[in-house]
C-alpha cells in the first residue's frame, strides 16, 4: 500500500456535461468527462487535466466553467488534474470500454505555496512550515482480480488495527468533506470507511453516496466485496 499527502477529491458520475457539443468520435473510442471545482463549489478555470495510460497522455484545460472532455480510445487510464495553488487531484485508475461515456468531477483543496525567490537556497529566510491537517491523505490498496486494478482511498484520519483500516473524513474551512473511495469506475463517499486488507471489502457509514457508473444511490451504509474482481455492493437507504 501507498501513502500520500495533498490529493484533491475524484467523484464519479456519468450525466452529460451542459454546453459541450457532441464530439466526433472514432469507432470504438470512449469519452471522459467532467468538471473541476474548489470545496466551495465554485469552478475553476484552466486547470490541467491529463489522462495516461498505455504510454500516451491526453489533456486538456478546463474552460471558464470547470467543464472538460477528452476522447481516448479503449484501454486502462489515470486520470490527474493539476492547478498551480491546488492540490493535484486524482482517482484510482479505470478501464474505458469502448464507444464509453464517463464523467469524473473533480473538487480541489488549496495548497501551501512557496515562491521559490523566498526560499532558503536562493539566498532568501529560510522557514518551515507546519505540518497541513486540512488536506488530503491518500493511500493506494492491494490489487484486486485480473485486471490488476487496485482501489484509492482519500481520507483525513486512519487508525490501523490488524488487517483492517478506519478511515474518517476531513475539515477544510468548516466543512465537513468525506472519505473517499474509488475503484475502477467506482465510487463512494461516507463519513467513514473501514477497509480490510483480508478481502479487500469495504464499510462506510454516514452520508454515503455511491456513484456506479450510470447512477447515483444515497444511503446510511454501504457494504462491498468481491466476487472473481467484480464489485458486490448493499447498500441500505
Amino acid at each position: 500500500m501507498r501513502l500520500g499527502a495533498g490529493i484533491g477529491i475524484g467523484l464519479l458520475s456519468v450525466a452529460c456535461i451542459s454546453g459541450y457539443a457532441q464530439p466526433q468520435l472514432k469507432p470504438g473510442e470512449g469519452v471522459v468527462t467532467g468538471s473541476v471545482k474548489d470545496v466551495s463549489k465554485a469552478a475553476i478555470q484552466n486547470a490541467q487535466v491529463r489522462i495516461v495510460g498505455s504510454g500516451r497522455t491526453y489533456s486538456m484545460q478546463t474552460l471558464s466553467n470547470g467543464d472538460y472532455v477528452i476522447k481516448v480510445p479503449p484501454g486502462t487510464y489515470e486520470i490527474y488534474v493539476s492547478m498551480p495553488g491546488f492540490c493535484e487531484g486524482r482517482r484510482a485508475a479505470f478501464s474505458l470500454r469502448a464507444d464509453a461515456k464517463v464523467q469524473f468531477d473533480f473538487d480541489l483543496i488549496l495548497c501551501a505555496y512557496i515562491d521559490p525567490a523566498y526560499s532558503s537556497s536562493n539566498g532568501g529566510p529560510a522557514f518551515s512550515l507546519p505540518a497541513r491537517t486540512d488536506i488530503y491523505q491518500s493511500e493506494t490498496l492491494g490489487t484486486i482480480g485480473a485486471a490488476n486494478l487496485r482501489p484509492y482511498v482519500l481520507f483525513g484520519k486512519r487508525q490501523q488495527h490488524d488487517d483492517v483500516t478506519d478511515y474518517s473524513g476531513l475539515i477544510v474551512m468548516d466543512r465537513e468533506l468525506p472519505v473517499v473511495y474509488t475503484y475502477n469506475l467506482l465510487t463512494v463517499k461516507s463519513a467513514s470507511l473501514t477497509y480490510s486488507r483480508k478481502d479487500s471489502s469495504v464499510h462506510a457509514t454516514g452520508h454515503v453516496v455511491l456513484q456506479d457508473g450510470s447512477n447515483t444511490r444515497y444511503g446510511s451504509s454501504l457494504d462491498l466485496t468481491f466476487d472473481m474482481g467484480e464489485p458486490r455492493v448493499q447498500l441500505v437507504e
